[in-house]
């Protein structure tokens, strides 16, 4: 490997991420002699550009994220492997899709019945958004993402850019009062970590194809005092302000975007594809929400 010392071990892993062409390699000496590698395993650091992030992260340990092509990470010892899944599956995505100059929404992707073109349904944590997934995923809907969708501008078949929302990780992340909600059966299940509390439900129905064109974005949303279920349509200025805040890690992916690119994002999902407000009172159910 380019830079790293000769007594550097390299190891694939089995580590995954929903990319063909991405390259997780664990390291057992330091990360391409990165100098920070040699900060005590209690620092925390964060250094962004263009093509290249490295975190140390304490109690798990240093990763780098290059080109929007591969990972590289060092674990500290003994740390559970499934927490290493979850920082590459959570942080490490979503900064390699930025890399790529697409766009991480902090959502997830599916495809009603006979229907042809993706709905993205986005949420602040905890609110219901893998729950209300789950629910209509056991109605008959398609997943084709979870947590994070990973989005890009391509030309359709006249030219014209259209939005399309890339297959991603389709197994849900559920707490057990979700399931027990839903009435999904735990025992056969597994748990993301021991850190987090929430199962793998993986649904019976996986979208097919690859990537879909998206038809609509839907916005849940539980304010204070909201009496009844209500939807209401963003546009504009709006619509983008919303959207934006439904990007993943927004801070870190905006330092790696360009603005310019950013606001063609924006701008084209404000105006060419729907954006609606689902508010949903206190006591309603992902159930319901899902009916």
């Amino acid at each position: 490997m380019s830079g790293a010392s000769n007594a550097q071990v390299v190891r694939k892993t089995n580590l995954s991420i929903p990319l063909n062409d991405i390259i997780i390699c664990q390291l057992h000496d330091q990360i391409a002699q990165h100098p920070e590698c040699l900060l005590p395993e209690n620092r925390s650091l964060l250094e962004i550009d263009k093509k290249s992030v490295f975190l140390s992260i304490p109690l798990l340990g240093r990763f780098r994220i290059l080109a929007g092509k591969r990972i590289d990470y060092m674990p500290n010892p003994d740390v559970d492997p499934r927490l290493i899944q979850s920082l590459i599956a959570s942080m490490g995505y979503s900064l390699l899709i930025c890399q790529r100059g697409e766009l991480p929404i902090h959502g997830s992707g599916i495809i009603a019945p006979n229907e042809t073109r993706a709905t993205i349904i986005c949420a602040s944590s905890g609110i219901g958004k893998s729950t209300t997934t789950a629910a209509l995923s056991l109605m008959g809907w398609a997943v084709i993402a979870d947590d994070i969708c990973r989005m890009s501008l391509e030309s359709d078949i006249y030219g014209k850019p259209e939005m399309i929302v890339h297959r991603g990780y389709t197994d849900l992340r559920l707490t057990p009062s979700a399931c027990d909600l839903l009435d999904i059966n735990t025992t056969p299940l597994s748990w993301e970590n021991q850190r987090c509390e929430k199962f793998f439900f993986r649904p019976d129905i996986i979208a097919p194809k690859m990537s879909y064109p998206v038809e609509r974005i839907v916005i849940l949303h539980r304010p204070a005092h909201t009496l009844a279920m209500e939807w209401g349509k963003c546009s504009g200025d709006v619509a983008i302000e919303a959207l934006a805040r439904n990007i993943y890690y927004t801070e870190i992916g905006t330092q790696i975007l360009d603005r310019e690119q950013v606001s063609l994002y924006m701008k084209h999902l404000a105006t060419n594809i729907p954006v609606y407000v689902l508010f949903i009172p206190e006591g309603i159910q992902p159930g319901n929400v899902a009916f």
